[in-house]
């Protein structure tokens, strides 16, 4: 006999809520010490203060968002609590306000007004706001998933799987840097490789920068971009569908053993809930590159954030889908749909990543050379309208995701009365 996890309560898992309580203790404790550095930072060097202010505020983000959640979440499940459904406003208030938070801190970023102070805090918003808005559109939609599983989903997804997947990432970056080093050195000679070393080195801030050194030589561009294109569009895509469901597929796995009820549902919450933690860490990191030269033509934060809307909204499809296969996996006993459905999210991420490098591409190509010719400008023009054209695309399959996940509704028959309903 089955039990549903919403008509009976959960077990206290008091190792686990321990575990998840000193975790988010210590993480506050990390949070004083960022506290204390964005206030003192920009007293002690103006250089750079904004680029660092935001890396700061952005990792006090990480340690005291999540060391909150985590002792809340500790604290529910040695309780019992937080088992009722999670409730968000509208995706439409979530929606305004990015674009608020995006015209204001543009505004603070043109205006010069207090940036290494004020900034900051709208970076950290707007990277939140998208992956919200998808979560408070999906959630009335779908059946019923405890908050506290949500919360620990969104917990996992933004601090557990971003941690991994950075260190596995830059341990293959590593390897893959020595051996783009290794064939520099066989094909330029050890002379210009050490010349364009000297080049690189005050230019590793500036995209633009690095662009106009490596196209001095087409072998080196050559290099560098087969490079990127094995780092980013294969093996960054691949490792970080792996990770990123890892979460619900243990909450899935979990449930299975205990012989409780999983839904369609929840296995698809779960996995809107690990994308939307995921997208949110890594936007307020990934975005910071624009901040190092505000007057570069390609430094323009707020249509980086857009980008970054998309990117939110392919991570957490992505990740959503392959939940879909482990519910598939772990529940139907059906893994070649797993196979299937994790293929198909790494063949997603790898189009948005190779679009996306190459729209950064060509607008830095085009930027570096003063090129305005019209076919220059209309090649870049189409780049970004097929990045346009993927978000739409992930929108749609959203709402695939939601109508499979989506419970049955109960017919009822044309000839009983509204009475005998009551009755």
């Amino acid at each position: 006999m089955t039990t549903s996890p919403s008509s009976t309560a959960s077990p206290p898992y008091h190792t686990l809520a321990m575990v998840a309580i000193g975790i988010g203790a210590l993480l506050l404790l990390a949070s004083v010490c960022a506290a204390l550095a964005f206030v003192l930072v920009p007293t002690m060097s103006s250089d750079q203060a904004l680029v660092t202010n935001t890396s700061v505020l952005s990792l006090g983000a990480v340690t005291l968002g999540y060391g909150t959640l985590l002792l809340f979440i500790g604290l529910a499940l040695r309780q019992g609590k937080l088992t009722a459904p999670i409730r968000l406003p509208s995706p439409i208030l979530f929606i305004v306000l990015f674009v608020v938070v995006l015209i204001i801190g543009q505004i603070i970023l043109a205006r010069n007004i207090a940036t290494a102070y004020s900034f900051p805090f709208f970076h950290v918003l707007a990277s939140l706001l998208v992956p919200l808005t998808v979560l408070a559109y999906a959630s009335p939609r779908l059946g019923p998933a405890s908050l506290r599983s949500m919360l620990a989903q969104f917990t996992w997804g933004g601090l557990v799987t971003i941690a991994l997947a950075l260190v596995f990432e830059l341990l293959i970056g590593s390897v893959l840097f020595v051996l783009a080093v290794l064939a520099f050195a066989f094909a330029l000679g050890t002379e210009r490789l050490t010349a364009l070393v000297e080049q690189l080195r005050f230019s590793t801030s500036d995209p633009q920068r690095i662009i106009q050194v490596l196209s001095q030589d087409p072998f080196a561009i050559l290099i560098a971009a087969v490079t990127a294109i094995l780092l980013f569009v294969v093996i960054v895509p691949l490792l970080e569908e792996l990770i990123k469901a890892t979460g619900p597929a243990l909450l899935i796995s979990r449930r299975s053993r205990a012989h409780a009820t999983v839904t369609k549902s929840e296995a698809l919450l779960w996995g809107l809930a690990a994308g939307a933690g995921y997208a949110f860490t890594e936007n307020m990191f990934n975005a910071q590159g624009t901040l190092t030269d505000l007057t570069s033509p390609t430094s323009f934060w707020a249509v980086i954030m857009l980008l970054r809307a998309g990117t939110s909204l392919m991570h957490i499809t992505a990740t959503a889908t392959v939940s879909i296969g482990w519910y598939h996996a772990l529940v139907n006993k059906n893994k070649s749909r797993l196979v299937l459905l994790l293929a198909a999210a790494t063949l997603a991420h790898a189009i948005w990543n190779s679009t996306a490098l190459l729209a950064f591409g060509a607008s830095a190509v085009n930027n570096a050379n003063g090129n305005s010719a019209l076919l220059s400008t209309l090649f870049v023009s189409i780049v970004w309208s097929c990045l346009a054209l993927l978000f739409i695309l992930f929108l749609i399959w959203l709402r695939r995701l939601i109508r499979w996940a989506q419970p049955p509704v109960e017919i009822i028959p044309s000839n009983v009365t509204s009475l005998e309903i009551k009755g």
